[in-house]
């Protein structure tokens, strides 16, 4: 399987709510395809919901290296401080967002 495919199948699996697979086929994905900010920021989500809040930062980190002006993986880094309470560094990238845009 190609990185598209894995993604696909992935972002399948995580609409069904099968976070732990739709994991697996991401970190597949980005083993083939290390560039792609999308995968990162994806992969971040579902570690998000599956309650892995600090590694889903290094994924949305991951995203943000790859393209600095990726704002929903800004967001999403945003939401996931809001969800820990650590509301100063939420305002923080909700802030970028909205002086950059």
């Amino acid at each position: 399987m190609d990185a598209i495919s894995l993604a696909e199948k992935a972002d399948a699996l995580y609409q069904n709510g099968k976070f732990d697979e739709a994991l697996s086929f991401y970190g597949k994905a980005i083993e083939l395809d290390a560039k792609d900010a999308t995968l990162c920021n994806r992969r971040g989500l579902t570690l998000c919901r599956l309650g892995r809040h600090e590694e889903a930062i290094v994924s949305f980190n991951a995203a943000l290296r790859i393209d600095p002006h990726y704002t929903d993986a800004e967001n999403n880094k945003g939401v996931v401080f809001y969800k820990q309470k650590r509301y100063a560094q939420a305002i923080e990238y909700f802030d970028a967002i909205i002086t950059s845009g």
